[in-house]
């Protein structure tokens, strides 16, 4: 294959060989060096690597230093010295120092070489930092070799070009200071006057965001802009439910502290204590309840069991039921269960109680007025025919088929318990419409029969066990109130054997 030399390129070759030539020319005759035109700041440019060579060489190798604010960007042959249909290796490295190593070759044995001349080898393409101050700058080319196939060239110079940069495209930065949260935001780099799309709030565990200072403008301005992220820590608030919870600190900021203080009452006692729906009761020490290391509001539910039972009575009977026990041992307002039923007259036996069980149905026998009495714990059972009602609602005329419901009532001024039917006071077909904390008296439907009402006879002594009563006329003599004689029982209280008997 043809070898590319000029004529020139011949006889200069014949000089050196006879020693024409200083070493100095020599070096000046292969060299690598780089002319461009002036940049402008925010933009790319192309840098020109030219080399100088009086013979072909088939090997050139040389160090591109770039002044700081110019990138590399990426860099390619000139073919305008290479024989048509010929593709030489062309190879880049970035180094670690920041130079560019450039070195491009063809095989030796091909015969084939870069023309001897002066003039463009390849083109480098670089981009200009937006900020980069116009000036003057220095781009060098350095340990350039240019290999023949008998000699090696070695320029020891380092070949410098002044680049002048002039103001191109003028770029603002906008910094973040994320004022004290984690972590940190890029900066945003744009031409001035583009629109800036502004990243998304910051967030910073316990606080809120209240936005930035300055605020971040719509387009970049001009010399950039530091804005700072304004914080507001996070606040909370404490929610009782309920009176006879003190708290300390009802506003606690994030991490804060609450103390839950329970007071005391002479007449109810704590039963639970709820803390955003748990109950901590276990945990408390004393009286109180401690809140660490606050994240949330916190809403507090003190629940007491009370002591003490209000019973408010208009009449002097008076059906009752409560979801206590009850202590009527010290009061005036009297307790009776229903223990018993005599179907001949239609009469049930009451028997006073003074320590009545939770879910008991009784009938109060009082004055009218208010009555306070105590809540306690009990054992007893009784066998009762009052049933409960404390839920308050509507009471039906039959438990189920076997057994037959009564209300207290007064019907043509007579007091006792009428069947539950229309025509008693407050009932319909479907029933009685009951209050809360009421009672009822339910009986056999075999023992009851056709009984419309029910009358009762009063046992004042407190039970300590059931005893049969006859109330027939056959066990004694009936009497008033005021003590007279009467053959036969009268609408109210009749007194016969001792016992009261309310017909």
């Amino acid at each position: 294959m043809k070898k590319y030399f000029s004529l020139i390129s011949m006889f200069m070759l014949c000089l050196y060989g006879i020693g024409a030539e200083t070493e100095t020319t020599l070096m000046d005759a292969y060299q690598i060096y780089v002319t461009a035109e002036n940049g402008k700041t925010g933009s790319s440019a192309e840098l020109t690597l030219n080399m100088k060579n009086r013979n072909a060489i088939f090997m050139w190798k040389c160090d591109l230093v770039l002044p700081t604010g110019i990138t590399f960007r990426e860099a390619a042959l000139v073919y305008d010295r290479i024989p048509n249909g010929y593709n030489p290796d062309f190879k880049v490295t970035q180094n670690d120092d920041g130079t560019i190593t450039l070195i491009s070759s063809v095989a030796a044995e091909e015969d084939v070489y870069f023309i001897g001349t002066d003039g463009p080898v390849a083109t480098v393409t670089v981009d200009i930092d937006g900020a980069l101050e116009p000036n003057d700058y220095i781009v060098t080319v350095k340990n350039a070799m240019l290999e023949e196939p008998e000699n090696l060239h070695k320029d020891p110079k380092e070949r410098s070009f002044t680049w002048t940069i002039e103001q191109g495209i003028v770029y603002g930065t906008i910094t973040f200071d994320l004022g004290g949260a984690p972590g940190e935001y890029a900066p945003i780099t744009a031409p001035v006057g583009d629109a800036i799309d502004a990243p998304d709030d910051p967030e910073w565990e316990g606080h809120n965001f209240l936005g930035w200072n300055p605020s971040i403008p719509e387009t970049m301005p001009e010399g950039g802009l530091t804005v700072t992220a304004q914080w507001e820590i996070k606040k909370f608030k404490v929610y009782v439910e309920g009176d006879g919870v003190q708290i300390e600190n009802p506003e606690p900021e994030w991490g804060g502290t609450v103390i839950i203080f329970v007071e005391d009452f002479p007449d109810r006692v704590l039963e639970a204590l709820y803390v955003n729906q748990r109950n901590v009761i276990d945990l408390m020490e004393g009286n109180t309840y401690t809140i660490n290391d606050v994240q949330y509001d916190i809403y507090v539910n003190a629940v007491f069991r009370t002591t003490k039972t209000t019973i408010t009575i208009e009449q002097d009977y008076t059906p009752y039921s409560s979801a206590y026990d009850l202590d009527f041992s010290g009061s005036e307002l009297k307790a009776y269960i229903a223990s018993g039923f005599n179907k001949a007259t239609n009469q049930a036996l009451l028997v006073r109680v003074t320590d009545v069980p939770a879910y008991t149905g009784v009938l109060l026998i009082g004055k009218a007025g208010e009555y306070t009495i105590p809540q306690g714990q009990t054992n007893s059972y009784f066998v009762n025919l009052f049933r409960p009602f404390v839920d308050g609602g509507l009471l039906y005329p039959y438990a189920d088929d076997q057994s037959v419901n009564y209300i207290y009532a007064e019907v043509d001024g007579d007091p006792g318990f009428y069947r539950v039917m229309e025509g008693t006071p407050g009932a319909t077909a479907n029933g009685a419409r009951m209050l809360a904390n009421s009672a009822y008296l339910s009986l056999p439907a075999n023992v009851a029969e056709s009984a419309v009402k029910v009358s009762f006879i009063i046992e004042d002594d407190v039970i300590d066990g059931i005893n049969g009563v006859d109330a027939s006329m056959a066990d004694g003599f009936i009497y008033n109130l005021a003590g007279q004689r009467i053959s036969k029982m009268q609408k109210g209280i009749n007194i016969m054997n001792g016992k009261k008997i309310l017909k």
